[in-house]
């Protein structure tokens, strides 16, 4: 590392100590209130955002000199913390006085703050840069729209204020505000992972207790990478950190490049939908319904199940149909798990368990809750590290110690600036759609077609957030259905439960569909396959999410916490156990007709049951659709595993 990138690493740590602590300070006080504290936040993450790369060694554009970059970098640095001391010092004038009228001062603070913003986007996520300032345009020149888009018109400065100054419309409102504050608590838990190389700890278990049955050994991934995908709630950040592990693992196993970045990105999607985090859709969908956290997560459980169950049956199948049964992977294990392995595994479950207990049995807020428990568990943590840490002097371990906690804050300060600012930047798409009125005029439209029909509302919101997941990421997707459909949906008669979660499963697809697909694209670099054939391998374990919105709709017991929840999820299950033996079931018979005709009747029979309502089987056809079904599926199994 050079010297001047050192030296930029120095100006980044600090800053993130100091945005660690501002953070910390919030958590246990709430001082100030969350919009106080955002409008501190979001300006000292894009100086972070913009630090990281250059403190690296690495470049913000590649086109220009590293030296370039860094005078880059430290612009843009300057340009946040400056704006986030001028407008902490500011705070109460500009929001009690100067909002809307404001000083020429405050026109060059927001001026500044937007370009920086945009800046990061630009490098980030172009599509939503180019949303943001389209609809910006858009706001100041409506009256020049036809038809349905036609609006008056607003000022340039009114437009300006409106996304940055008044701190409840813009780049500080509530998404922005969700971010900084809940997310940003439970984060600390990714972080803490990731300091004291949890995931490594997993991934070696797992393939010790897998070593007897080689077939196996794709099952490491699915269970390790939902773990931490559980608490990182970004699936292509999830490959991208236990797919260097897993993917060589698995080809070493014996699957083929593609179905091994496939299974990767399946079980990186598995962590996404699966509480405490769900891509940060959870703490979103819990603060427009206005109910708490545990609400959501304990739907959010019982529905992830289903696709597990589904998935571990898939990928299993997989493993057998590629890699055969009779071989172990001993050969497989290049370290095997110590004492230390197994105490950072059970302290991780005990940290996710310690959640479910506060924030269900005692309904503590989220980040009291994740600040509390990394608090006392990272005393173990530390503990064990210590201890790990083999042939070193006193001094050694201390030094160790002290390199994990400097990666628990550069991760952690790195992980919550890009979200952040990421939902900073979509906060000012849905300010544009508030100041224009459009929601209301799109809300109106919507409820005449659903009058009509509301399943052909439905179906446009779904291709929507397939074209929209071509180029935004899922919360990104979540936050614009919801904002665009959710109030139709809810005067169509539609349970607004029912409505979240179809949004919530709908903007999951954006992960693995293509032709845009990171997650794939990230899986498909690591396992050096094919990118259209990792993502349509991706796509038949994804099988359960392609339906997953309407069947919500269709069983709308599923989001209810009650045990005709957990019944449906089960038939549903099945249903799709069902399906996943139709598509990766090795060989049923020797007899290739009676191999096809039984794929196809438990395919079939499998839809069928998930779908039972749809084509009014009740009663007696539909206890002996799921015995069917349950049969044939156990049938298919058995032949499989025995």
């Amino acid at each position: 590392m050079s010297k001047v990138a050192k030296a930029l690493y120095i100006a980044y740590m600090c800053i993130a100590i100091a945005f660690l602590v501002k953070m910390l300070h919030y958590f246990i006080t709430g001082l100030g209130g969350p919009i106080w504290h955002t409008v501190t936040v979001v300006p000292l993450c894009i100086a972070l955002a913009a630090l990281y790369p250059v403190a690296r060694g690495e470049k913000l554009y590649s086109k220009l000199s590293y030296t370039v970059n860094c005078v880059i970098a430290l612009i843009i640095a300057g340009i946040g913390v400056g704006t986030s001391v001028y407008l902490t010092v500011n705070y109460e004038s500009i929001l009690l006085v100067r909002a809307v009228v404001p000083s020429l001062l405050d026109i060059f603070i927001a001026l500044l703050l937007l370009f920086a913003v945009y800046e990061w986007l630009w490098r980030n996520n172009k599509v939503i840069l180019f949303l943001a300032i389209g609809l910006l345009i858009y706001a100041v020149y409506g009256r020049y729209f036809p038809g349905a888009l036609w609006h008056p018109g607003i000022p340039w400065l009114r437009a300006l204020t409106s996304l940055t100054t008044e701190f409840e419309t813009g780049l500080f409102s509530t998404l922005a505000q969700t971010g900084a504050t809940t997310v940003a608590g439970v984060i600390l838990i990714t972080a803490l992972a990731t300091a004291f190389r949890v995931q490594d700890s997993i991934i070696r278990i797992i393939l010790s207790l897998v070593r007897k049955r080689r077939y196996l050994v794709p099952e490491t991934a699915v269970i390790s990478s939902a773990m931490v995908a559980m608490v990182s709630g970004s699936g292509a950040a999830n490959v991208a950190m236990t797919g260097q592990f897993t993917i060589p693992l698995m080809k070493r196993a014996g699957l083929a490049p593609h179905w091994a970045g496939a299974t990767e990105v399946a079980a990186s999607v598995a962590g996404i939908i699966t509480p405490p985090v769900m891509g940060v859709a959870a703490f979103i969908m819990a603060n427009i319904l206005g109910v708490p956290y545990w609400e959501v997560a304990v739907r959010g459980f019982v529905i992830a199940a289903i696709y597990y169950i589904a998935l571990f049956f898939s990928v299993a199948l997989r493993g057998i149909r590629m890699i055969g049964k009779g071989k172990t992977a001993e050969d497989l294990i290049l370290m095997k798990p110590n004492r230390f392995d197994v105490i950072k595994f059970i302290l991780f479950f005990t940290i996710i368990g310690a959640l479910i207990v506060v924030l269900g049995i005692y309904w503590w807020d989220p980040m009291t809750a994740a600040y509390m428990v990394v608090g006392i568990f990272a005393i173990p943590y530390a503990i064990v590290e210590l201890l790990s840490y083999p042939h070193s002097t006193l001094k050694d371990r201390v030094k160790h110690l002290a390199g994990c906690c400097k990666t628990f804050v550069e991760e952690y300060a790195r992980e919550v600036s890009g979200l952040v600012l990421l939902l900073a930047g979509l906060s000012m798409i849905v300010g544009v759609f508030t100041i224009t009125g459009w929601i209301i005029k799109m809300l109106g439209y919507i409820v005449a077609i659903g009058a009509q029909n509301l399943i052909l509302v439905l179906i446009i919101a779904y291709f929507t957030g397939l074209i929209l997941g071509m180029g935004l990421p899922p919360s990104g997707i979540y936050v614009l259905l919801s904002s665009l459909l959710f109030a139709a949906l809810w005067r169509l008669g539609v349970n607004p439960w029912i409505a979240q979660f179809f949004f919530f499963y709908t903007s999951i697809l954006g992960e693995f569909v293509p032709p845009v697909s990171v997650a794939g694209a990230v899986a498909a670099r690591i396992a050096k396959a094919d990118y259209f054939k990792t993502v349509l391998s991706a796509a038949i374990y994804l099988s359960p999410l392609w339906a997953m919105s309407f069947i919500i709709y269709t069983r709308p017991e599923l989001v209810t916490p009650t045990l005709a929840a957990v019944t449906s999820a089960i038939e549903v299950a099945i249903g799709f156990t069902g399906l996943a033996i139709a598509m990766q079931h090795p060989r049923i018979s020797s007899s290739k007709a009676i191999d096809t005709v039984f794929r196809i009747a438990i395919g079939v029979l499998g839809v069928l049951l998930v779908f039972r309502n749809v084509f009014n089987i009740v009663g007696a056809p539909q206890y002996l659709l799921l015995a069917t079904v349950t049969v044939l599926d156990a049938i298919a199994l058995y032949i499989a595993f025995k």
